[in-house]
C-alpha cells in the first residue's frame, strides 16, 4: 500500500511539472525536474546561459565576449527585442551585424563626422567610407631664430629658393582626389616669419598647367622667447577649386602653441590636414566599451569609428523568458530592462576575439525556462 501510495505522489508530481515545463515528448520528469531527454535540468539550463561563462580565445574580429553583467540587445523579424550574451557575431547581406541566429544587434551608428544619433537603430558595418575634402591644413615649426631672409624676393614660382623651409602634405578634393600642398616659411623682419601657401594651377579651375598658384599667405609673430603670439592671414580666406569640384575653403592652424617655435635650432616644418580620399574597410576591432572601429584600405591605415556597441543589463535577470538557442525574451518579471555603454552603469566589459562557453546542451523548444 505504501509502494502504491508513493508511486502515485511521484505520478501526480512529474504530471505537474511536465505540464508546467511542455508537452514535449522529449521533456521527462525525473526527481522532481523539468530535463531534457539528455538529463539536463531544464531550470539550472536556462540560468547557465545568462552568467559569466568560462572565457575562450579565438581570434574571430566578430568574436566578442561580454566580461561581466550584460546581454546584446537583438531585434527579432517581429519588431520584439531579444536578448542574449553569446557573442558570436556575424553580418548579413545588407550589412548589419546580428547575433548567430541572424538578429541584427542594437546599437548606435555614428553619422559622417563620426558622432552618435539619439535613438539607437540596427547596428551596420558599411563597406567602406565616402571622401571627405579638406578643410583644415595643421601646421608645426622649428623656425630658426638666427635665419636670414633669402637673397631672391618671393617668388610662387620659384618658391624653394625664395623660402627658407618648407613643407608639403595631400589635400583632396570633394570627390576623394588628392592634390598637393606646401607651405612655405621665408625669414621677414623683427620676430615674425612670412608664410605661402602653394599648389599646382594645372589642377585648378582656370589654372595654367606647369605653373603654380598661391592660394594663401600669412604671418607667424613670437615673442622674444620664441613662443608663438599669433598666425595671421594676409589674403583673404582661402578658397580653390579644384578640377570636377567645388570652392573649397581651407584654414591654416598650428598644432597647438607649442607647435610653433622660434629657437637657436635649425628649421624644420611639418603639416597634416584633415581630408581623406574614399576608402574599402578591411577590418574592425571592437574597444572594452564597445566602440567598433574599422580600418581603411587606401587611407594610411586610419581608423574609423563607424557604431557604438550596447549591453542591457535586468533587475532580475533570471526571470527572462528562454526561447532556445541562447535567446531570451524580456518579462515583466525580470523588470525594464537598462540599456548603455558597456563598462559603464554595472555593465560587463567586451573582450573582442573571444566568446563565452556554458557546459550547458540545447534543450527541446517546448522546455523553457520562464
Amino acid at each position: 500500500m505504501r509502494k502504491l501510495v508513493w508511486f502515485t505522489f511521484r505520478l501526480l508530481a512529474c504530471s505537474a511539472i511536465m505540464a508546467a515545463c511542455s508537452s514535449s515528448s522529449n521533456v521527462i520528469c525525473e526527481n522532481g525536474e523539468c530535463v531534457d531527454d539528455n538529463g539536463i535540468c531544464g531550470e539550472r539550463a536556462g540560468r547557465d546561459l545568462l552568467y559569466q561563462g568560462t572565457i575562450t580565445q579565438t581570434g574571430g574580429q566578430l568574436d566578442v565576449a561580454i566580461e561581466g553583467a550584460g546581454m546584446f540587445p537583438s531585434l527579432g523579424s517581429d519588431g520584439v527585442l531579444r536578448y542574449t550574451r553569446v557573442g558570436t557575431l556575424r553580418l548579413d547581406h545588407k550589412g548589419h551585424l546580428c547575433t548567430q541566429e541572424g538578429y541584427p544587434l542594437l546599437g548606435y551608428n555614428t553619422d559622417a563626422e563620426g558622432k552618435l544619433p539619439s535613438e539607437p537603430g540596427q547596428v551596420m558595418i558599411p563597406i567602406g567610407h565616402e571622401p571627405k575634402a579638406t578643410t583644415r591644413i595643421r601646421i608645426g615649426a622649428q623656425l630658426e631664430a638666427t635665419a636670414k631672409a633669402p637673397a631672391l624676393a618671393w617668388d610662387p614660382q620659384n618658391p624653394g629658393s625664395s623660402s627658407n623651409v618648407s613643407s608639403r602634405i595631400s589635400v583632396y578634393d570633394v570627390h576623394g582626389g588628392e592634390h598637393g600642398l606646401s607651405v612655405y616659411f621665408r625669414k621677414a623682419e623683427g620676430l615674425a616669419w612670412d608664410y605661402f601657401v602653394i599648389v599646382n594651377a594645372g589642377e585648378l579651375v582656370f589654372g595654367s598647367p606647369g605653373q603654380n598658384a598661391q592660394i594663401g599667405a600669412g604671418v607667424v609673430h613670437f615673442s622674444a622667447a620664441g613662443e608663438l603670439l599669433s598666425i595671421t592671414p594676409t589674403l583673404p580666406t582661402m578658397l580653390v577649386t579644384f578640377l570636377g569640384g567645388q570652392p573649397q575653403p581651407l584654414e591654416i592652424v598650428p598644432y597647438d602653441e607649442k607647435a610653433l617655435t622660434q629657437y637657436a635650432l635649425p628649421s624644420y616644418a611639418g603639416a597634416d590636414q584633415d581630408g581623406y580620399a574614399a576608402g574599402q574597410f578591411i577590418a574592425v576591432a571592437i574597444s572594452a566599451e564597445g566602440r567598433l572601429m574599422a580600418v581603411s584600405r587606401g587611407h594610411d591605415s586610419s581608423w574609423f569609428f563607424v557604431a557604438q556597441l550596447v549591453t542591457t543589463t535586468f533587475r532580475a535577470v533570471d526571470r527572462l523568458e528562454w526561447i532556445g538557442s541562447d535567446t531570451f525574451l524580456p518579462t515583466p518579471e525580470a523588470g525594464t530592462g537598462s540599456t548603455g555603454i558597456p563598462g559603464t552603469g554595472a555593465r560587463g566589459r567586451m573582450l573582442q576575439g573571444a566568446i563565452e562557453q556554458t557546459d550547458t546542451k540545447r534543450l527541446p523548444a517546448g522546455c523553457l525556462h520562464r
